[in-house]
């Protein structure tokens, strides 16, 4: 009897340890990361099926990736051309449910443009939401480079930014070398009227 128990009892205690080793092994298929506003996410080490809700990042996504890898766009993407043979996601307001249907893994985003009750309804699904802030130019470059290291294209990214950053740097020579400061507005949209910037006056 007694034999019987230390059996059961060995035969326990192999099985709790066989499934906590399972649960310790560490999963090389993704990998922890943060998006622009601090929110931690898993993510496939190897995206291969991504898309943006925001014009401006999927023109990045198309001079970073191979097109096969972007399976949508909203309907204000224009550029570049062979864009327009992707299927249409409505960002708002929000298609939910054609998004869905694409099977994105991330979606990557500007800050501002997609609230984030909505990120949480497409997070539910099982598709990740990646928050971009830009506040300023250089955050436009940051941004490539962070986009190039999540899509394993760190060297495109590099070369493209490094490209940008002197052109940047070009331009700010040129504007210290005015007497008059001139004033400037970048209207994005006419109708309804939408200009770039916060707390423009």
């Amino acid at each position: 009897m007694n034999q019987k128990i230390i059996l059961i009892f060995c035969g326990l205690f192999l099985t709790f340890a066989c499934q906590k080793s399972k649960n310790n092994i560490p999963n090389f298929h993704v990998h922890t990361t943060k998006d622009d506003l601090h929110r931690e996410m898993e993510l496939p080490v190897k995206l291969e099926r991504v898309m943006a809700l925001t014009p401006s990042i999927t023109e990045i996504l198309y001079k970073l990736v191979d097109s096969k890898r972007i399976v949508g766009r909203t309907p204000h993407c224009n550029y570049p051309h062979q864009v327009y043979l992707k299927p249409v996601v409505s960002s708002y307001p929000l298609d939910l449910e054609r998004l869905i249907t694409l099977k994105p893994q991330v979606v990557f985003v500007k800050d501002g443009m997609l609230a984030l009750e909505e990120a949480k309804k497409i997070e539910r699904s099982g598709i990740k939401v990646f928050y971009l802030k830009y506040d300023n130019c250089q955050d436009i470059v940051n941004s490539i480079d962070q986009i190039g290291k999540l899509l394993d294209q760190d060297y495109k990214a590099g070369l493209i930014a490094d490209s940008m950053s002197m052109h940047l740097h070009k331009l700010k020579r040129e504007a210290d070398a005015f007497q008059i400061k001139p004033k400037v507005l970048i209207m994005i949209s006419h109708d309804p009227i939408f200009v770039f910037g916060l707390n423009n006056k």
